[in-house]
């Protein structure tokens, strides 16, 4: 407060006010006027707001240091935690405050409008928590929303020697004091390309809000979230898809439904009675522009949503095929357990407890693993300048995690199925924690291998792990991808509302999204089978027990973890496939709130079946 408490600092302020309404004040999209910004608070803030109201009475004024609104009209926050902010909703007096020293308990800060000027902080794979906040926006009326920090991510294109480009950010010219990559914090990357944040922006705050009512008879809740508008402007669009392929689809004219009302929209469709089909079906129902507008051509989606019609009960696929008339043949040879069966050789190393080569008719599938994994390259929310999650985890050496076998058994049973059973520990070194695995595998001669991994953690874990799954490695070779799930972006669970059921390809490339600091991403969500493969369509499936979480990088996660920028990070001759029964949220601790406590993963027993297959033409979907 030192200048804008002071007296003789009062015209220079005042006088900064005057330029700024006299500049700006036959905009009409300026519909308030700031007194600054993170300015502490003083007299010469009241003295710009008087002046300012006699100078322009039609306009609130607004100033997020007055946390007593002694000049501002409306009462601002920046990254209020979500409980906090409902509060404030509910005009609850605050005594204790939060983290900012905001204590609204004053009558006058109970019944203004309530903005955060800043929140949702964009910096790197995030935010997380987007529906959290825009759920108790529209639930309190008092709440006006606010604004994400920020747009864009502030980098630099450069060319690195070898001709691969990066961006660079503060730190990288040999300046100091910077702001390191504090400034790639935005809703789009520093070339303008749309970040995964924008796209789950778009879908938490859209105009039109779709609910099944009744789906037997296609009947749907329409709720109209625009301020002025009707939607007769809009167009709604329907298509049904069994497993990702589109078996009916269809048009409407929107419900009649005005400003902030709800209205019912029926569809003509529902599946025939008694449908029980093995794959999932799913409808998707869109409302696009019905014309070409100054900010889209028509058929541009506005809005969406998607409902399950009938989901298959996911039993593990290899228990149907039991019995079998070809035996798995097994042998033994030193650390080496191999099973041979009609094009597959798999092969177990007995001192790490896991397959160290899986080959398909002379083709490499796979080169290491399945191992257990707990570890993700911290995302900025994680590391929050040394006081966020990962400092909690690399204290507790997750991110050195070592595997000992500490039993391993191999046979083959009287069906002709091959058995592994493995006991590992993993810990990190000189640490009194771990999580006793039990894994075992069953082994079919036609390239089928279930796995059930039963985890128990033992001794003093943190609050949270990054995450809880598998890690394999794959022959480069294996570059195409194909799932059945969450997409086409990636998903974590607090910032997934963005993804939709469907049938998706990408290549190993593509499905890394490149974030100019690198950490985690490129998880996909709720998948119920996907298929690494390669040109010619040989490959290895993933099927869900009933479903995981997979990413594919050409880098591990200690590559991003070590990078700093996109050109450091190092491609690898495998292919790094992460299978994960759960991950950790995103939050927004990197200037704000962590994560939601609904979207922590705590360290737990757990319990994980997937199946892999050789024969990718034989897993379902297919």
């Amino acid at each position: 407060n030192q200048l804008t408490d002071d007296p003789e600092w009062e015209a220079a302020c005042v006088d900064r006010m005057k330029r700024m309404v006299e500049r700006d004040k036959n905009h009409p999209c300026v519909i308030m006027w700031s007194l600054g910004n993170e300015s502490g608070f003083g007299r010469n803030h009241e003295a710009m707001a008087k002046w300012a109201r006699r100078a322009d009475p039609t306009r609130l004024i607004h100033y997020e240091g007055d946390h007593e609104l002694k000049a501002a009209d409306v009462y601002s926050m920046m990254y209020p935690a979500v409980d906090f902010l409902a509060r404030a909703g509910e005009g609850k007096p605050e005594t204790d405050g939060d983290r900012h020293g905001y204590r609204p308990n004053r009558p006058e800060c109970l019944n203004r409008p309530v903005i955060c000027c800043e929140y949702a902080h964009a910096m790197g794979n995030g935010p997380g928590g987007l529906r959290e906040y825009w759920d108790v926006f529209y639930r309190y009326r008092r709440l006006q929303g606010g604004c994400v920090w920020e747009w864009m991510d502030h980098g630099i294109r450069r060319r690195m020697p070898d001709g691969r480009e990066d961006f660079a950010y503060g730190g990288d010219f040999g300046d100091v004091p910077n702001d390191g990559n504090f400034v790639i914090d935005g809703l789009v990357f520093p070339d303008r390309t749309p970040s995964p944040g924008l796209v789950e922006y778009k879908k938490v705050l859209e105009p039109v809000m779709i609910e099944a009512q009744d789906l037997g008879a296609g009947r749907f809740k329409v709720t109209n979230r625009y301020e002025f508008l009707s939607l007769d402007h809009l167009k709604v669009v329907w298509r049904v898809e069994e497993e990702g392929v589109a078996i009916a689809s269809g048009d409407a004219d929107p419900p009649d439904i005005g400003p902030g009302m709800s209205g019912l929209l029926t569809i003509p469709y529902a599946l025939k009675p008694g449908y029980a089909g093995g794959k999932s079906v799913w409808m998707t129902v869109s409302f696009i522009l019905a014309n070409d507008t100054l900010w889209a051509r028509a058929g541009h989606e506005v809005a969406w949503g998607q409902f399950c019609l009938y989901e298959p009960s996911r039993s593990e696929p290899f228990a149907a095929r039991s019995r079998r008339a070809d035996p798995v043949r097994m042998r033994s040879d030193g650390r080496s357990i191999v099973f041979s069966g009609l094009d597959d050789t798999i092969t177990f190393d007995r001192v790490l407890g896991t397959i160290v080569s899986w080959r398909r008719g002379g083709r490499e599938l796979v080169r290491l693993g399945p191992r257990l994994n707990l570890w993700r390259a911290p995302t900025d929310n994680d590391r929050n300048w040394g006081r966020g999650d990962e400092y909690q985890w690399r204290q507790a050496g997750l991110d050195r995690l070592q595997h000992r076998v500490d039993g391993i058994e191999a046979s083959v049973d009287r069906d002709g199925i091959g058995h592994v059973a493995a006991r590992v520990r993993v810990a990190p070194p000189s640490y009194a924690r771990a999580f006793i695995c039990a894994f075992e595998y069953r082994i079919a001669a036609d390239g089928f291998v279930a796995l059930r991994v039963e985890s128990e953690p033992w001794g003093d874990w943190p609050a949270t792990i990054p995450r809880f799954g598998m890690q394999m490695r794959l022959s480069p070779a294996l570059d195409r991808v194909r799932w059945f799930g969450l997409g086409p972006g990636e998903a974590y669970p607090d910032s997934c509302q963005a993804a939709r059921m469907g049938l998706y390809s990408r290549t190993v490339d593509e499905l890394l999204t490149p974030y100019v600091f690198p950490q985690e991403n490129g998880n996909r969500m709720d998948v119920r089978w996907a298929e690494l493969s390669d040109p010619q369509g040989n490959g290895l499936a993933v099927i869900g027990c009933p479903k995981f979480n997979f990413s594919a990088h050409w880098h591990t996660p200690e590559d991003f973890d070590r990078a700093r920028h996109t050109s450091e990070l190092i491609r690898r001759d495998f292919v790094t496939l992460n299978i994960d029964q759960r991950q950790h949220g995103l939050g927004t601790a990197s200037c704000g709130p962590g994560v939601v406590e609904k979207y922590w993963l705590k360290p737990a027993a757990f319990d994980f079946s997937i199946v892999l297959a050789s024969n990718v033409s034989g897993r379902p979907g297919s």
